[in-house]
């Protein structure tokens, strides 16, 4: 008879399966070379009969009766520590099998010994390495009644000082080596009280430390307990412990903090000792995770249906040596193992190429995966990982690894709550919600997929934590994860972050370091990663663990592989190849890397016990080294007069490689990735180091190269040819093209007759941003008169659904009540602000052509330190093909353009009149306005032009600033007064004016008008035929021009106070608050400072001559009574004046986002 134990070799012809035996079977004696003999191929095990009935009420009758009926199969293996021969090279035995009623008998002795010492619910510690030990004591805690409470071995000192006291355990099992750190608790804390019994594991004392114990702490080795055992019985009977009664207290790893002590009932312990997957006998484990974590209660769970485990023998070295010897069924471990294989897989696949060039990537991984089939056995059913992130290349090396026909489990949970989720789907019985994070942008409305915090209910989950009633992480039956995912289909979650490790750069981003390094740690050439930030510097920097390849090849010509300058080239490009594959931001690759040969382990504590690194300690062990990166970074600012150390400091500011050629002549610094935040702090360092004054427009210019720049600053900020560059001919910009003047002149209509429908479709651009958003809103409101609204979209990957949804989304996440309406009105067209023809497909232009009626031309790059040549394509050029667009096809569109106020700017300021719809911009202004305000400037005089001399109908609205949502508080946090609102709550101080500010002449107001004023009465004028029709008082079509200001400034005190009625400031001086912003680069104005300066070049800080009042408006600066009349003609009122209230709605939602003390 053959023997149905799944053991090597197996064939497709000879399968695992379970068969039907006849009734007169009786089971027979044979060779198996899987398990230890002699063993049974009986009915039983082959029919696996349902065990449901031996599940008890309770854990303790559950694992009583799995006991009892399995008392003849096999349960634990143990290797034991031999001397080392040819035939036990390792140093260890072969396994010694325990039967089911073995254990039972030996952990009965020790819970009469036990019985002694500790009383009923009274808690007992375990703290030691995986071992029989523990698993006796722990079957004996059970029949008890005891509270376990599970240490890992490697735990420090302040951790179970903390266990300790929190738990209250009265006796506690460890291994000699951790005995030390017990005594020396004791005497660092004389105060605590003592534990009534210590059990060591081994046999050898150190009777010099026993001897330090407080005095009544009773000392017993193992051996002897279970001598006292079988002496003596127990002082109390065995029995199971009620349903609410405390099971365990598991420890969290610490991570985020002190550990806290996570409380189970036996219920629900009850509920987690229940296998993960079905199985049939025999089904062997290997115990290689520490039991101080989920592993024992996945091990309890296989061994209350009958299966047996292999202990680890302790020794990483022998780990594929147990896994060969046990044959298990699962392998599961953190994915640093993982990450570890997949290493020497990358090694050995480059080793073999090298060896043999002409194969080919495929034949050189056909020889190299079979090794690493092997390496845990060949009877491996399931492969798995949970505890940290895993990245998707090692995912697809596990599969390729053990083929099709294993099954891959990432499992994630936490010790709160257990499992949660396997391969992201949640398992059955858990309840999700999402929290919105709004600090991250993550919300539940979010499209595609929702996003947020994942709060969980389980049958299996915590009922909190023990003596911590402060802890808000359970609320109202709630467990808040701290984890952020996204629901990508029904019940399935995809992690992206932890919340709590995310931080902010000096540039306003944020990062989530853990993810970073979940996908550098797949380089070729590393082991570990760990990634920091500072929240002062806008670069990431990294500490760098080679693995044991690299190390060794490089250390051949390197004594020292921590200043090997050739392995940091080469890990840099690597990562290089890494963020370009996985489409990385310039800000998320580390700036600068440190290399390391130390192992991080637990033993040295920089990794936890649950198997993740610990941030908090890897940065403390490495903080001097943290720091002298950014001080070698800080005296590269100081040499940037050298043309060399202004190379090496663009590369760093820009993260560009050394090993990338850059040509200076032909590049400028915005086309290699420079941006305003990276200009302004290069131009602060040139001024402040080296008093050379260059402005951030000018660096960016996209037509001035970086040879430019350096001789620039080799003339201490003065060139002639740079200047030329700069130089723009106003008159030629504000020309209407000549095709355009020769299109009007072939249409075979009269430009005079705009076509009157009861509902016009219309072409939107600028959707997404802040205006364009409630302007899509509000023509969604009004279905009467508008049909369509073709929105151009840059989604262009995406499908017109898809880009439908994330325009929707848009709409939500900025807090628009989208209920009643017809969304499917949005039609999203892809293109592209910037490009000839927008960016359109022929199709769409010929849609748009027929269908548009009424074109709302929205869109811009709002940058008011980018210079004009680099805005122009998007700002200017748009308005050109918009034109074009109104005058193509069978009908004449009209033409809505949103300008601004900012156009009268003149050196960053207003000059002292009033500007009334009437007023006419002067060109003398351009040379000294900003690159934005001057493209704006540009396509209204194109506008007003069009209309003017080609008689095409337009309305040109002009917005000053645009401020929060009334009720919502909404707001742009990253316009001009949502900034200095931001700065003012970031810095809890407010600059307090003189009062003799408070007057006609000062320019310290500001003028607010609520976005959804201004959207409303842009959507309703343009919705009204007759403001687009002849001018009869003069005879012909001219723009009507509508300011979209408010008449009603606030001056800075007011807005200040207001702030200060919802989150208490500290009043400092004008300058002072200055100072506070800008020696700060974490300032949210810290990228605008040349607007507080009397010239927009002036960049010093310390000495500098900041202008004597604050950049704003004065109070009667605008004039809308033009814009007020054709308002209340269509039922509509002007701007009110700011209230409070709605100043509120605004401070409150910024606190809402902001990373401060609330």
């Amino acid at each position: 008879m053959e023997c149905m134990f799944y053991h090597i070799p197996q064939t497709p012809e000879r399968p695992y399966k379970i068969i039907n035996l006849p009734i007169d079977y009786k089971p027979i004696q044979h060779t198996c070379t899987a398990i230890a003999l002699p063993h049974y191929y009986t009915r039983e095990k082959a029919l696996q009969k349902d065990l449901g009935y031996l599940r008890g009420s309770s854990s303790f009758r559950t694992m009583k009766n799995a006991f009892k009926y399995f008392e003849d199969r096999l349960c634990l293996g143990v290797r034991s520590p031999v001397k080392v021969s040819e035939f036990t090279p390792s140093g260890f035995s072969k396994y010694r099998w325990y039967t089911f009623k073995e254990i039972h008998v030996m952990s009965n002795y020790i819970s009469n010994a036990l019985s002694y010492f500790v009383s009923p619910q009274e808690s007992i510690s375990i703290y030691s390495n995986n071992c029989l030990e523990w698993y006796i004591v722990d079957f004996a805690s059970l029949w008890n009644r005891y509270v376990m409470v599970p240490i890992h071995s490697s735990s420090n000192s302040m951790s179970l000082l903390e266990i300790f006291q929190n738990s209250e355990s009265k006796a506690i099992l460890c291994q000699s080596k951790n005995l030390g750190n017990i005594v020396q608790l004791y005497i660092d804390n004389p105060h605590l009280e003592p534990l009534r019994l210590i059990i060591q594991r081994e046999d050898d004392v150190d009777d010099q430390l026993v001897r330090q114990l407080p005095k009544s702490t009773k000392f017993l080795t193992y051996s002897q307990l279970m001598q006292f055992g079988m002496n003596n019985p127990a002082t109390f009977p065995q029995g199971p412990r009620q349903p609410n009664d405390i099971a365990q207290i598991n420890y969290t790893s610490g991570s985020t903090g002190v550990p806290k002590g996570v409380l189970f009932n036996d219920d629900i312990f009850l509920k987690q000792i229940t296998p993960f997957c079905s199985h049939h006998y025999p089904f062997a484990l290997h115990n290689l995770v520490p039991l101080s974590h989920a592993d024992r209660i996945i091990t309890w769970s296989f061994l209350s249906v009958g299966s047996r485990v292999g202990i680890f023998s302790g020794v990483n070295e022998t780990i594929f040596e147990d896994a060969a010897l046990i044959q298990p069924h699962i392998f599961y471990n953190v994915p640093r193992l993982f990450n570890l294989l997949f290493s020497q897989y990358k090694d050995g696949l480059e080793a073999i190429r090298r060896n043999n060039p002409l194969f080919s990537l495929e034949e050189a991984d056909n020889m190299i995966i079979p090794k690493f089939k092997k390496i845990y056995g060949e009877r491996v059913k399931i492969v798995g990982t949970a505890s940290a992130p895993i990245s998707q290349d090692v995912l697809a090396f596990i599969k390729k690894c053990f083929g099709s026909d294993v099954h891959f489990l990432y499992a994630y949970g936490q010790t709160e709550a257990f499992f949660v989720s396997f391969n992201g789907r949640l398992l059955d019985g858990i309840k999700y919600r999402l929290d919105p994070v709004p600090e991250l942008d993550y919300f539940p409305s979010d499209k595609p997929y929702p996003r947020g915090e994942l709060h969980i209910q389980s049958p299996w989950m915590s009922q909190g934590y023990n003596k911590n009633t402060t802890d808000i992480s359970f609320e109202n039956g709630w467990l808040k994860t701290g984890d952020i995912v996204e629901v990508i289909a029904e019940n399935t979650i995809n992690i992206i972050g932890r919340r709590k490790m995310a931080f902010k750069l000096s540039n306003g981003k944020f990062v989530s370091p853990h993810l970073l390094e979940n996908a550098f740690v797949t380089s070729k050439l590393i082991d570990q990663i760990f990634i920091y930030g500072d929240s002062l510097k806008e670069f990431l920097v990294a500490i760098v663990i080679p693995n044991q390849a690299t190390i060794k090849k490089y250390k051949e010509s390197h004594s020292d592989i921590k200043s090997c300058q050739v392995l940091k080239k080469s890990i840099m490009s690597d990562f290089k190849e890494i963020a370009k594959k996985r489409v990385l931001a310039n800000y998320e690759i580390p700036n600068e890397i440190e290399l390391d040969d130390t192992i991080w382990s637990p033993s040295n504590g920089l990794v936890l016990s649950s198997g993740k690194v610990s941030r908090a300690n890897i940065y403390q062990f490495y903080k001097t080294r943290i720091q002298q990166i950014y001080e070698r970074l800080e005296k590269l600012e100081q040499s940037l007069r050298d043309p060399l150390s202004l190379d090496q400091f663009i590369r760093k500011l820009l993260n560009i490689s050394e090993n990338d050629s850059i040509d200076f002549d032909k590049v400028s610094f915005s086309q290699i990735g420079g941006d305003s935040f990276s200009a302004v702090r290069l131009c602060s360092l040139l001024k402040d180091n080296h008093d050379i004054e260059i402005s951030p427009t000018l660096l960016l210019n996209k037509h001035v190269m970086i040879s430019s720049i350096i001789k620039l600053i080799e003339q201490n900020g003065m060139s002639s040819n740079v200047e030329s560059l700069l130089k723009v001919d106003w008159r030629s910009e504000m020309k209407i093209p000549q095709d355009i003047i020769s299109g009007v002149q072939s249409l075979g209509f009269k430009l005079v007759h705009c076509e009157d429908k009861l509902q016009n479709n219309v072409f939107l651009t600028g959707c997404t941003g802040f205006l364009g958003s409630f302007l899509l809103y509000e023509l969604l409101k009004n279905n009467r008169q508008f049909g369509k609204i073709y929105c151009l979209t840059r989604q262009n990957t995406q499908s017109k659904q898809q880009s439908r949804e994330y325009i929707i989304n848009v709409l939500k996440k900025n807090k628009m009540n989208l209920g009643g309406m017809d969304t499917n009105r949005i039609v999203p067209v892809h293109g592209n602000l910037g490009s000839p023809n927008l960016g359109l497909s022929h199709v769409d232009q010929v849609i748009l052509n027929s269908d548009v009626d009424i074109i709302l031309h929205n869109g811009a790059i709002v940058n008011m330190v980018l210079p004009y040549h680099n805005l122009k394509d998007v700002n200017v050029e748009s308005t050109k093909e918009i034109i074009r667009m109104a005058l193509s096809g069978s009908k004449l569109k009209k033409l809505a353009y949103v300008s601004t106020l900012g156009i009268f700017m003149e050196n960053g300021e207003f000059r002292h009149h009033e500007i009334s719809e009437g007023t006419v911009p002067t060109t003398d202004i351009l040379n000294v306005n900003s690159g934005y305000s001057s493209t704006k400037f540009i396509s209204d005089s194109l506008v007003r032009s069009v209309s003017k001399e080609l008689g095409i109908p337009t309305m040109i609205f002009r917005p000053g600033t645009i401020f929060a949502q009334s009720e919502s508080g909404f707001d742009n946090q990253n316009d001009f007064v949502g900034l200095n609102i931001k700065s003012i709550l970031n810095s809890k101080s407010y600059p307090q004016l003189s009062d003799d500010t408070i007057n006609d002449n000062s320019t310290n107001y500001f003028n607010l008008s609520p976005v959804d004023w201004v959207a409303n009465s842009i959507v309703s004028l343009v919705s009204h035929h007759e403001y687009w029709q002849l001018d009869q008082t003069i005879g012909k079509i001219e723009s009507k021009i509508f300011n979209m200001s408010n008449n009603y400034s606030i001056h800075l005190n007011e807005l200040c106070q207001y702030i200060d009625s919802v989150y208490p400031l500290t009043p400092v001086t004008l300058d002072q608050w200055k100072h506070q912003q800008f020696t700060s680069p974490t300032s949210p104005i810290y990228p605008m400072k040349q607007m507080f300066y009397k010239s927009l070049d002036y960049m010093a800080v310390d000495g500098a001559e900041y202008k004597s009042s604050f950049p704003g408006f004065y109070k009667h600066q605008f004039s809308s009574k033009i814009t007020k009349n054709y308002l209340e003609k269509i039922n509509r009122k002007e701007c009110e004046p700011i209230s409070q209230d709605t100043l509120t709605n605004n401070i409150r939602y910024l606190l809402s986002l902001l990373d401060i003390n609330k």
